[in-house]
Order: structure tokens, then sequence, then C-alpha cells
């Protein structure tokens, strides 16, 4: 498919900046974010009213949907990085690593709107510079609680689990006890860090009007040629006027 639609009114371009798969991973990753941090919660405080309803193996009930519910999370992360590296043009890993001066410029400009001396965020095709930027803070906060969550598992699984090979992370995160202080932790800078992933992505589509949070369903934005040209390499713009 193109990435771009012939379709064109009043200057505006429609422009396919999200793929199916990102955005099938994009949802998993949220909804197994949801769950997680749910038996997450329970597993850290457990209610032990359920052993007196007549749930005496609740916490087994939940701590099999969390480690689960991980597994489909580290597969959707894994594709998501291979689609950073492998996919199309407004999804690659330059979009999240800020090696050009453009990019550069762009997050200048983004906390420049952030602390008022600019009227409107820069306008991007995909994500803009700081975008980018705290996606990566992002993928490193998921990279932790993988890791983290791993050396827990590898204590309790069985000797002769292929899990159990990863029990060499427990010393890296200071032992088991360190290790789920600092699990526990990042399940918080999670809940952050995804409360303002949405807020600024209803808050950025609502002033652009280009689609932004649309196009994590639809996979389309809609923008202007102009408007994007100060922030966007040549060949961006040259795909989108085709």
């Amino acid at each position: 498919m193109s990435s771009v639609d012939s379709r064109q009114t009043g200057g505006v371009r429609r422009v396919y900046v999200r793929s199916l798969p990102v955005r099938l991973c994009h949802w998993t990753i949220f909804f197994c974010v949801v769950v997680l941090t749910a038996t997450g919660i329970f597993i850290a405080h457990p209610y032990m009213s359920g052993a007196s309803r007549g749930e005496p193996f609740l916490m087994g009930t939940v701590r099999i949907i969390h480690f689960y519910t991980a597994i489909i999370f580290d597969v959707a992360f894994a594709a998501e990085l291979g689609l950073i590296l492998l996919g199309g043009r407004f999804e690659r890993w330059d979009q999240y690593i800020p090696l050009s001066r453009k990019r550069w410029r762009s997050i200048v400009e983004s906390l420049k709107y952030y602390v008022f001396l600019r009227r409107r965020p820069p306008a991007t095709i995909a994500h803009d510079g700081l975008d980018g930027l705290i996606f990566i803070i992002g993928f490193a906060i998921d990279v932790l609680i993988i890791c983290t969550g791993f050396a827990l598992w590898a204590d309790i699984t069985s000797y002769n689990s292929p899990l159990a090979l990863l029990g060499f992370l427990v010393p890296i995160f200071g032992g088991l006890q360190t290790a789920r202080l600092i699990h526990h932790a990042l399940m918080w800078v999670m809940i952050a860090y995804v409360l303002q992933h949405v807020i600024r992505a209803v808050t950025l589509s609502a002033i652009k009007k280009d689609g932004t949070m649309d196009s994590i369903f639809s996979g389309y934005k809609y923008v202007t040629l102009p408007e994007v040209a100060e922030f966007e390499g040549k060949a961006a713009l040259d795909e989108i006027r085709r």
C-alpha cells in the first residue's frame, strides 16, 4: 500500500503513517499494560479476603494471568522493535532517534510550545522530535520491566525450564528483593508514561487538527506541505507529493 492516499482537498494530504502491524502491536501492548498493572497491584497488595470467599488459589490465578500476559507483552514489544528497524518510511527508527539537525530542531520547537514560547506545536508527518525522544524513554522503561520480570520469574520456575537460564539477571539487579522493588516502581512510572502519552495525543490532535489520535485507529494523518516542510526531510516530502 502506498504511504499516501491520492485524495487531496484544499492542499491537505492524507498520509498513511501507521501500518496495521504497528497499530496491532500498539493496542496489544496497551491492553497488556492494563492487565499487568491490575494483576501487579494485586500481587503486591493481596486481598486475603479471597480465601474466605472460597477462592484459596486466587493469588495463584492472578499470578498465572500476570505471567502469560507478560509473555504476550514481550512478543508484541519485540515485534514493535522489529517494525521500527524494518517498517515503513514514517515508522522507522529515524522517527525516534534524533540524528538529524531537523529532528533536534523539532525537539527544541516542541519544548518551546510547552513552555509557552511558541503558539502552536511544530507540524510533522509522523512523530515530532520530542515524541520520538519520549518514546525512547518508554522503550527503556519497557526493557527494564521485562528484564526485572524475567529475573523474578527465573527464581520461581522449575530447574529444567529455559527461563531458569535467566537467573543471571538476579545479581545484576542486586538480588530478588531489589529486582522486585524496581519492577514494582517501574509499574508506576509506566502508568505515568501512559497517562502523559494519552493526554498529549488527545491535546495535540485537537490543536493540530491533523488526525494524530485518529491515526492509531485508521493509520492516516492529514498534513499540509508548507506546514511540515520546515521539520521534514526532502525524501518525506517527495513521497507525499507523489
